[in-house]
């Protein structure tokens, strides 16, 4: 392994925004896991959600149409609209809320307007999730 000297930084905007979070939550880069760091479970987290958000790296590929959603899905840029709930009820970090997880935290059956749904499978396409 050949180690190459490089300065790291954390960089503050004028206004206060974190440029380095801001940066991996629009999905233009990615959490460094290699070595811990002090905002490792935050990168981590923003860039789950710009993977799911298919935001920056995550997105189409330039010339390719954006993924068609079904009508009774919310899209992609909804859900990136920070409601918590992935954080919140998300127990493995997995991007996703099962209904193990949604029992767990005393929220099913999950209707459609709840926070949680857009993260949430629903087979049946009912708006009703874990019923």
């Amino acid at each position: 392994v050949v180690l190459q000297p490089r300065a790291l930084a954390y960089v503050y905007l004028p206004n206060g925004t974190f440029a380095n979070a801001e940066i991996v939550r629009q999905g233009y880069g990615h959490a460094y896991t290699r070595f811990p760091f002090r905002y490792l479970d935050e990168f981590r987290r923003y860039e789950r959600e710009a993977r799911m958000g298919q935001r920056g790296l995550w997105g189409a590929r330039c010339g390719d149409a954006a993924p068609e959603r079904s009508a009774g899905r919310r899209t992609a840029t909804a859900r990136a609209g920070g409601s918590g709930a992935l954080e919140r009820y998300d127990d493995n970090g997995n991007g996703r809320i099962t209904c193990a997880e949604a029992r767990r935290h005393g929220i099913a059956p999950v209707p459609r307007n709840h926070p949680a749904y857009p993260y949430m499978r629903d087979a049946d396409g009912d708006g009703v999730v874990c019923e």
